[in-house]
């Protein structure tokens, strides 16, 4: 009996985009390691205003800040760290969340941000993709089976790991539960993940701020 692989998706440059708070994209190695050269006992103030004045030297691409910013749960797990386990990764599992459209990645984002009471910043990018993919949007069979709700994250972890372990796939295309109608793309690695560019800087307004 051949296997049903309906569900596979092949994926050959295709962008994808990604919503992330300003001061996590922002937060690179060349800041911090600038701050490390100030003796502890300069103000902070000083070294602020210094940083901000002086942060068009610092030599980082917004490509690196991508780059970084997409490996970041996969060093963590390699060096044995654990990760906030998300709707496709438990807490010992790199994974990189992406959209299809740009509107989408920011619905997504700004939904688990929601608590915050204060105006943020956020910093929209793409990035490319050329890899395989199980698409769970529409029913195949029952090995691509696994239905999004708001709050079942611990059903979708457990699919998503049986996923990685059974299946020649690189992560999965799912709906958005945040966008209906969007599409969401979840990596398991960063073979064929790269950088594009920063697409959109902006601020969001919580309610209630």
């Amino acid at each position: 009996m051949t296997e049903d692989k309906r569900w596979q998706r092949v994926l050959k440059e295709r962008p994808k985009s990604r919503c992330v708070a300003e001061v996590i994209f922002d937060a690179d190695v060349a800041e911090q390691h600038i701050r490390a050269q100030f003796p502890t006992s300069i103000p902070k103030a000083f070294v602020d205003r210094y940083i901000s004045a002086h942060r068009q030297d610092f030599q980082v691409t917004d490509q690196a800040r991508i780059a970084s910013n997409i490996r970041w749960t996969f060093d963590k797990v390699e060096e044995g760290e654990s990760v906030d386990p998300q709707r496709f990764n438990g807490a010992d599992e790199g994974a990189v969340y992406t959209a299809k459209e740009e509107e989408t990645a920011k619905a997504e984002r700004f939904h688990y941000l929601s608590s915050a009471t204060k105006p943020f910043g956020y910093v929209l990018f793409s990035l490319e993709a050329s890899t395989q993919m199980m698409d769970i949007r529409t029913f195949v069979d029952q090995e691509n089976t696994c239905k999004l709700t708001d709050d079942n994250h611990k059903e979708c972890r457990e699919f998503a790991s049986s996923v990685r372990k059974s299946h020649d796939v690189n992560g999965l295309i799912s709906p958005s539960v945040r966008n209906p109608g969007g599409s969401c793309c979840t990596f398991f690695s960063l073979e064929g993940l790269s950088p594009g560019e920063v697409l959109e800087r902006g601020e969001y307004k919580p309610k209630g701020s």
